[in-house]
C-alpha cells in the first residue's frame, strides 16, 4: 500500500488538509500539496489536475491549494496513492525513481533504479497523460515566441565550429531543427571566428531542398541585425552588412524585400533596424540593378 519499504529508503509525505466553509461553499485546503509534488519530482500543476480529475472537483490555485467540496483524509490519501502508482512508481521494479520525458505524442518514463523505460500514451485510460502533453506543447510554443535569437546565439555558441555542420545535419535528420536555430548557428560561428568565410562552409545546407523554406530566410536577416548590434563599431566603419548579404545568395528576393518593408518585425528596436537597412543600401542597389538587367534580358528575348 506504498506505506512500507523493507529497505527504509522511501518515505511518503502525509497529506495535510483542513476543511473551510460550510454547506454549498465548503472546500478542502491542501496545505502541503506543493511539498508532496516536489518530493515526488512531479509538477504541482500535474498533481492538482490529478485530484480534480479523480475527485471531479474544481480548485483555486493559491497557497494552500483549495479543492472545492469536502474530501476526508482517507480520500485525499487514496487519490495520492493512485497518482504515485500511475505516474511515479516504475512498472518494472516498483521503485519511485522515474524521470519524466514529455514528448510530442507521449510521455517516456525512465527508471534510474532498473534502467528500463516505458511509454505513457494519451490514448490510455489515464486522462492526465493527454493533459500533460498538451500543456507541455503550449508551454514550448510560448517559449519559442519569447526566446530571442541572440539568446540562442549565446547558447549555441558553445558548439565547436568544426562540429557545427555535423550537428545541423543530425538535428535535421532527427526532425529536431527549429527554423530559428539555423541562423543562430551561423551567427554563432561568425562571432567565434570573426571571419565570414568560416560560415560559408554551411551554405550548402541553406536551400529549399535541404533544411529551410524561403519563407524562413528572414530569420537569418534578423539574426544578422543582432550581430551588427553586438559589433556595431566594426559594421559602422565598413560596409560589412552589404558584403555579407552579397555572399549569401541563397536569400530569396521576397525575403530581402520583406526585411526592408514597413511590415518587418525585427528583434531590435525599429530605429536600429532602419539604420541596418541604410548599412545594406549598397547591396540593395546592387540587387535592384540585377533585377533590372534580368528584366531587360527578358524583354529582349520576347
Amino acid at each position: 500500500d506504498f506505506s512500507q519499504d523493507v529497505n527504509y529508503r522511501y518515505k511518503m509525505e502525509i497529506p495535510k488538509i483542513h476543511t473551510e466553509g460550510a454547506g454549498n461553499g465548503i472546500k478542502t485546503a491542501f496545505e502541503n500539496l506543493e511539498v508532496i509534488a516536489e518530493k515526488l519530482q512531479r509538477s504541482r500543476e500535474m498533481l492538482i489536475k490529478h485530484y480534480t480529475f479523480s475527485l471531479g472537483c474544481d480548485y483555486v490555485d493559491q497557497q494552500p491549494t483549495i479543492l472545492f467540496g469536502k474530501h476526508d483524509q482517507g480520500t485525499i490519501t487514496k487519490t495520492l496513492k493512485s497518482f504515485i502508482y500511475n505516474y511515479v512508481l516504475c512498472r518494472h521494479c516498483n521503485n519511485p525513481e522515474t524521470k519524466f520525458d514529455i514528448q510530442e505524442k507521449k510521455i517516456v518514463m525512465t527508471c534510474a533504479a532498473c534502467g528500463k523505460n516505458y511509454d505513457l500514451l494519451p490514448k490510455s485510460t489515464l486522462p492526465l497523460v493527454a493533459f500533460v502533453i498538451r500543456k507541455n506543447f503550449e508551454t514550448e510554443q510560448k517559449k519559442k515566441k519569447l526566446i530571442p535569437i541572440d539568446f540562442m546565439v549565446n547558447k549555441i555558441a558553445k558548439i565547436p565550429m568544426d562540429s557545427m555542420k555535423k550537428q545541423l545535419l543530425e538535428w535535421a535528420n532527427d526532425g529536431e531543427l527549429q527554423q530559428e536555430e539555423i541562423p543562430a548557428l551561423m551567427i554563432s560561428g561568425y562571432l567565434k571566428n570573426k571571419e565570414t568565410k568560416q560560415i560559408l562552409d554551411l551554405l550548402p545546407l541553406f536551400n529549399d531542398k535541404e533544411l529551410i523554406p524561403a519563407s524562413t530566410h528572414i530569420y537569418f536577416l534578423y539574426a544578422l541585425e543582432l550581430l551588427i548590434k553586438q559589433r556595431y563599431e566594426e559594421f559602422k566603419e565598413k560596409p560589412l552588412f552589404a558584403a555579407i548579404l552579397q555572399q549569401f545568395d541563397f536569400l530569396k528576393p521576397e525575403s530581402l524585400e520583406a526585411f526592408r518593408s514597413e511590415t518587418a518585425e525585427p528583434f531590435v528596436p525599429q530605429e536600429f533596424h532602419d539604420e541596418c537597412i541604410e548599412m545594406a543600401e549598397k547591396y540593395y542597389e546592387w540587387l535592384d540593378q540585377q533585377e533590372e538587367e534580368i528584366e531587360e534580358e527578358e524583354e529582349e528575348e520576347q
